[in-house]
């Protein structure tokens, strides 16, 4: 009977292992804790079978042999016995539940740690995927060929990466339930069966081997069951995950269904959704449940057909089928166990493809790892300098020719486009977000090669979005850095009063809600107070009404001179503010 977790995917064991060369103790505190979780149930067979067989006919057989273990021995004395393995097992059950979860939390916290690490190294091999227009997020978590459901923000929409994020969560919370109740249980309901069996040999071999022998063929059997509910299982959380994106659309989009009377089709969409949800939740969940209790079953008919055959024994030997029942009776649970670890193992194993980070922790360049740390490019890049562009061509959006623009230090330049022409694109290449096609960008005579990630370039970047995260105001214009002075760069900007409004407000998720003017302010003195000598501003006046979008402007107009400008839209009354425009064709 297979007994353990199945090692197609070996690498739903690298979490585990990385978190158990972390925290030694904790490893090693589990593996002894389960060891002795398991010899005492072991012990607890032991006990039970010689108790149950000595209150049923005594410790010694009507002709005065004795029976073998435990001969001689009383009752009571034997049932204080199994107490204290009882004790000493739940004792040890304690102490392994706390060092898993503390391995368990561990793993989750570096599968956690991975997936942020590869998303601010950005992309991996130089590959980047089309998005839909062109606003798209951040490149892929990793290159080539994804299976299908895998987690991907690449060419997504604000409200679409928002979803992905969801799903990369819940992928990890599956990985995590698969390592506690499907890698690490396997371990322990090992740990419990080892015992079981050695005592099952103990007390009659021809037992145990009969045993055996029936079980064989079953266990056979119910592993190619579990291989097809294993491939079921991958293709139904596909399915699920992509009849949630389908229903949180519904969602989203509330208000243009109600604007065009569409309520109807909105909610016969979510309807129908959630019935196709409920039958196949329904049906994985009775095959789950069969599954896990085919164990017990096998075993049940495996004692059965044992008993029946012993039961032409003579009396001599039949004496030893009590003992062996009742062993075999505490292997049922743990053998459920190792059904139950079979299939949250399963469903761990589709995370992981779903989530598609790395087995390995990437290894970041040795010039992008530390953005912070100073060197001499970074003092070049630090001061004023030209920013040459020359031949650039980009690998999305609808930007063909090859682009070439050069912007003298102070100055600001405008570059013009129809939505989904390459504007952001362009930006996420400067930034070093994305890789171009061909091209160069060079400042202050250094080029701005791969090597150069986005933390060392010359750029402060203000998004369309203006996004905020979760946090003060200082916090949201900092980004951890020291020295921030949210008023000076509010003042500068002659939005000072915002200030004082905001002052000590939690923003972003769980916070103060913020109009478009509102979040632009907060962007552009984020920019301001990084220090960088250059500007990418991405439609700072989108979606903002006149009076907010003068204000704005007045204050990209100050910035004329001490700082270097690249501003790019589809508004032209953005461009007053530009010493210098270029239409992108």
């Amino acid at each position: 009977m297979p007994l353990s977790p199945s090692t197609t995917s070996p690498s739903l064991y690298a979490p585990v292992r990385e978190a158990a060369r972390r925290d030694v103790r904790s490893a090693a505190l589990f593996l002894f804790c389960t060891a002795a979780h398991g010899v005492a149930h072991g012990a607890l067979a032991l006990f039970a079978g010689a108790l149950v067989r000595g209150l049923a006919g005594g410790l010694t057989l009507m002709d005065g042999r004795s029976t073998g273990l435990f001969a001689g021995g009383s009752a009571p004395a034997l049932a204080l016995a199994g107490a204290v393995a009882a004790t000493f097992k739940g004792a040890a059950a304690v102490a392994a539940a706390g060092a898993q979860a503390r391995l368990v939390g561990a793993a989750g916290e570096r599968l956690r740690m991975r997936a942020l690490s590869v998303r601010l190294q950005g992309p991996l091999g130089g590959e980047c995927q089309a998005g839909h227009g062109d606003h798209a997020p951040a490149p892929k978590l990793t290159p080539g060929r994804r299976a299908p459901g895998v987690t991907d923000l690449t060419g997504a929409s604000q409200a679409d990466v928002g979803s992905g994020v969801a799903s990369l969560t819940t992928s990890i919370r599956d990985i995590e339930h698969a390592l506690a109740a499907g890698l690490l249980q396997s371990v322990r309901a090992l740990a419990e069966l080892a015992p079981i069996v050695v005592v099952l040999f103990v007390v009659d071999a021809r037992l145990a081997v009969a045993a055996s022998l029936v079980l064989t063929p079953f266990a056979w059997a119910l592993g190619r069951l579990r291989r097809a509910w294993k491939r079921r299982q991958r293709k139904a959380m596909h399915e699920a995950e992509a009849l949630f994106s389908v229903a949180d659309d519904a969602l989203r989009h509330a208000d243009l269904f109600r604007v065009y009377r569409a309520e109807d089709l909105a909610r016969s969409r979510v309807v129908g959704l959630g019935a196709r949800l409920t039958a196949l939740s329904s049906s994985l969940a009775a095959r789950a449940q069969a599954l896990s209790s085919a164990n017990e079953v096998l075993a049940a008919l495996a004692l059965v057909l044992v008993v029946a055959g012993a039961s032409r024994w003579t009396l001599a030997d039949r004496a030893t089928v009590v003992p062996f029942a009742v062993a075999f009776f505490l292997a049922y649970k743990p053998l459920r166990d190792l059904g139950d670890a079979r299939l949250a193992w399963a469903k761990g194993e589709a995370a992981l493809e779903r989530l598609a980070l790395p087995t390995e922790a990437p290894a970041p360049d040795a010039e992008v790892a530390s953005p912070r740390s100073p060197s001499a490019t970074d003092a070049a890049l630090a001061g004023p300098g030209l920013l040459e562009v020359d031949g650039l061509r980009l690998r999305r959006g609808g930007l063909v020719a090859p682009l070439r623009f050069a912007v003298a230090p102070g100055r600001s330049l405008g570059l013009v486009a129809p939505t989904g022409k390459g504007k952001t694109t362009l930006l996420r290449v400067l930034l070093g977000l994305e890789p171009p096609l061909a091209g160069s960008v060079r400042y202050g005579g250094v080029e701005l090669g791969p090597r150069i990630g986005p933390g060392r370039r010359p750029f402060a970047w203000v998004p369309q979005d203006a996004p905020l995260i979760a946090g003060t105001l200082e916090e949201n214009v900092g980004l951890g850095a020291a020295g921030i002075d949210p008023r000076r760069a509010l003042r500068a900007l002659g939005a000072e009063e915002l200030h004082d409004a905001l002052q000590g407000d939690a923003l972003g998720a769980g916070g103060r809600t913020l109009s478009g003017g509102e979040r632009q302010w907060v962007a552009l003195a984020r920019a301001l107070e990084a220090g960088r000598p250059v500007l990418l501003l991405d439609e700072p006046t989108s979606g903002l009404d006149a009076a907010s979008q003068a204000r704005v402007l007045e204050a990209i107009a100050a910035l004329r001179g001490s700082r270097t400008v690249v501003l790019v839209t589809h508004r032209r009354e953005a461009l007053a503010v530009c010493d210098e425009v270029i239409e992108l064709g």
